[in-house]
C-alpha cells in the first residue's frame, strides 16, 4: 500500500473501494474548491456592485452629483429614459441668481450630461413640454418682486438626441399667471384674466411653427378653472367668474378655433377643481367654495370649504353623471383615476375606489398615520401605484414629505423611509422607472433683508430617485 493514497482501506473489499474512495475524495475536494471559489467570486461581485451603486434608503437611490449648480424653480421634462433640468433660480449670499443652463440625467446609465447653451434668457418658472421626442421650452421670469412678474417671450425647441436648439417665434402671452396645455396639434397658452376684456390666449401649431390667437369666450371663467384635453378639444370647467365661483364650462376646438358651451353641470359652483381624463370621459373632482363675503380674492386666506364630490362628463354623448357620495375617510379626500373606468379617493384614514356604472364605492382599507405625514396630495407612480405626499411646516419652514404608497394591483400599503432630503421647492418628476427629486431650495419665507438680499436663502445640488424596481412586486 502507498501511504496516503486511499488504498489503506481495510478489509477484503479494499481492492474495489480503495481506488474509488480516493478518486471520490479528490473529486469532492476539487468540486468543493470550485464551489467555494464560485461563492467567493459572487460575493466579491455583490460587494463591488453594492459599493459602486449610489447610496440607497430602501427604494430611494441617491442621484450622483450634477454638473449644475443647486437651484429651485427649474423646468423639467422627460424624454424616454432621460430627465431634463433647465434654468431655475439660486441664491448666492442671499442674492438671487437665475440660470440658462441645463443637463440631462440618464436613468439607465445613471449619469449626467450637460446641455449645450440655448437661446433663452436666464429665468425661473420656465415651461417645458415633451412633444414627439423634442422639448418645447417657454421662458419664465427673473423678477424678484411678486408684482409685475411678467415672463419673457423667448421660446425654443431642444432636441436631446443631438443636443441642439432651434429658436421659434416669441410666445405672445407673457403674463406670469399663464396656463399652458398640450394637445396633439400643439400647445395652448392663455393668461388667467379678471374678465373677458382682459382675456388673452394663443395656440402654437407644431406643424407650422406659428402662434395663432385664441378667441375669447363669454361662458368660461378666466381664473382657477379645471382643464382637460380629449383629442383636439380643451375642456374648461368651474373657476371664478365675475368674482364668484361658477359651475359653467366650455369646450375649445383648437383645430377650428371655435368655442361651445358645455351642458349644465350637476356640481355646485367652485374653483380649483381637479380634472382627469378617462378615455373619452373626464372626471371633475373637488374644489373650493371660497371665503365668505363679497367677491373672491386670487388666493383666499379666509374660511374655505373643500368639496369632496365629483362628476364624470362624457365628451361623446355630452352628458354628466354625478358620482355617489364617497365614504367618510377623514377631513378631506384627494382623487385620482387608476384607469379609464376606476376612480380612487385617498383620505386621512384610508382609500376607496369607484368603478363607473357601479352603485357605490368600495373601501379598500384604513390607515392611521401622523397628521404631518398624511398625503394631502397624491400622484400616480407607474401603472398601479399611488403615492401620497404633503407639505408641512416645522418651525414655519415648509417641507415636502412623502407618506405611504398604495399598490392597487396587490391591494397593499408600503411605508416609505424618509428620503433624507425633505425640503421645499423641489420638483417631483414622474418617469416610467419611478420618481425623481432633485435640487430645491428655501427662500427664507420670501423675507427681504434690506433691498437686495433674502434672509436664510439656500438651494441644493443633490437628489434622490424612487426606484420602482426596488419596491418589489
Amino acid at each position: 500500500m502507498v501511504e496516503g493514497d486511499g488504498s489503506e482501506v481495510a478489509g477484503p473489499i479494499s481492492w474495489w473501494f480503495g481506488p474509488f474512495s480516493a478518486n471520490f475524495i479528490r473529486l469532492m475536494r476539487t468540486l468543493g474548491g470550485w464551489f467555494l471559489a464560485f461563492i467567493l467570486v459572487l460575493s466579491t461581485l455583490f460587494v463591488v456592485i453594492h459599493l459602486s451603486t449610489p447610496g440607497r434608503l430602501g427604494p430611494w437611490r441617491s442621484i450622483p452629483p450634477s454638473p449644475l449648480k443647486g437651484r429651485m424653480a427649474y423646468a423639467d421634462a422627460v424624454v424616454a429614459d432621460r430627465v431634463m433640468i433647465w434654468g431655475g433660480q439660486a441664491f448666492e449670499d442671499g442674492v438671487p441668481r437665475f440660470f440658462s443652463d441645463g443637463a440631462l440625467f440618464d436613468l439607465q446609465a445613471w449619469t449626467w450630461k450637460p446641455m449645450s447653451q440655448g437661446p433663452l434668457k436666464p429665468c425661473r418658472f420656465a415651461e417645458a413640454l415633451e412633444i414627439g421626442g423634442r422639448i418645447l421650452l417657454l421662458a419664465g421670469n427673473s423678477n424678484v418682486e411678486y408684482e409685475g412678474m411678467d415672463c419673457y417671450p423667448d421660446a425654443a425647441w431642444y432636441d436631446p438626441k443631438d443636443d441642439t436648439w432651434s429658436r421659434i417665434e416669441d410666445c405672445p402671452i407673457t403674463n406670469c399667471h399663464r396656463r399652458v396645455v398640450r394637445t396633439p396639434r400643439g400647445v395652448a397658452v392663455w393668461k388667467e384674466a379678471d374678465d373677458e376684456s382682459d382675456f388673452a390666449g394663443s395656440f402654437f401649431e407644431v406643424e407650422s411653427g406659428v402662434w395663432k390667437p385664441l378667441k375669447s369666450n363669454a361662458v368660461v371663467s378666466f381664473r382657477h378653472f379645471a382643464t382637460a384635453v380629449i383629442g383636439n378639444m380643451i375642456f374648461f370647467w368651474g373657476g371664478i367668474k365675475d368674482e364668484q365661483p361658477t359651475s359653467e364650462g366650455a369646450v375649445l376646438d383648437v383645430e377650428r378655433h371655435e368655442w361651445r358651451p358645455m351642458p349644465k353641470s350637476p356640481l355646485s359652483p367652485r374653483y380649483f377643481a381637479r380634472a382627469f381624463e378617462m378615455g373619452s370621459k373626464i372626471l371633475f373632482w373637488g374644489g373650493l367654495k371660497g371665503q365668505k363675503g363679497p367677491g373672491i380674492t386670487i388666493y383666499p386666506m379666509g374660511p374655505q370649504i373643500d368639496y369632496m364630490d365629483g362628476a364624470v362628463f362624457d365628451t361623446e354623448r355630452e352628458t354628466w353623471s354625478l358620482l355617489p357620495p364617497p365614504p367618510k375617510l377623514g377631513d378631506s379626500h384627494n382623487a385620482r383615476t387608476l384607469d379609464d373606468h376606476t376612480i380612487l379617493i385617498w383620505g386621512e384614514q384610508g382609500l376607496a375606489t369607484y368603478s363607473l356604472g357601479e352603485i357605490d364605492w368600495k373601501i379598500l382599507g384604513t390607515l392611521e398615520i401622523p397628521r404631518q405625514t398624511f398625503g394631502q396630495r397624491i400622484m400616480s407612480i407607474g401603472d398601479s401605484r399611488v403615492l401620497g405626499f404633503s407639505t408641512w411646516s416645522p418651525s414655519g419652514r415648509m417641507l415636502t414629505h412623502f407618506g405611504p404608497l398604495w399598490d392597487h394591483r396587490t391591494r397593499s400599503w408600503k411605508a416609505l423611509p424618509s428620503t433624507g432630503r425633505d425640503r421645499p421647492w423641489v420638483n417631483r418628476v414622474p418617469t416610467s422607472r419611478g420618481l425623481m427629486l432633485w435640487g430645491g431650495g428655501y427662500s427664507g419665507g420670501m423675507r427681504m433683508v434690506g433691498e437686495t438680499k433674502w434672509k436664510d436663502a439656500e438651494t441644493y445640488n443633490d437628489g434622490v430617485f424612487l426606484d420602482l424596481g426596488l419596491l418589489g412586486s
